[in-house]
């Protein structure tokens, strides 16, 4: 083999080695990416949760201030029929 024979192949060798290279440095870019997103959708999904548990309590409190309201209105009703006001003594 001449020598340029051997230079090609050392370029060859270090072309397949640095594409290696940056094939596994964008693997573990994509990798950390993948967690970070996994983290994120952890994250999401107790906010929903925890959303979830807000909502609940809001129509819990909604029903009490209704029934809060019908018993004011119940309590500023009158009583029954009352009688009517006497004239002159």
């Amino acid at each position: 083999m001449s020598f340029a024979t051997w230079i090609s192949l050392a370029g060859l060798a270090a072309t397949l080695l640095f594409n290696l290279a940056a094939h596994l440095v964008a693997w573990g870019a994509l990798n950390a990416r993948v967690k970070a997103l996994e983290a994120e959708v952890g994250c999401i999904d107790g906010l929903r949760l925890e959303l979830a548990k807000i909502s609940e309590r809001q129509e819990i409190w909604i029903e009490q201030l209704r029934d809060l309201n019908a018993s004011v209105r119940w309590m500023r009703e009158p009583a029954g029929p009352t009688a009517p006001p006497r004239r002159g003594g």
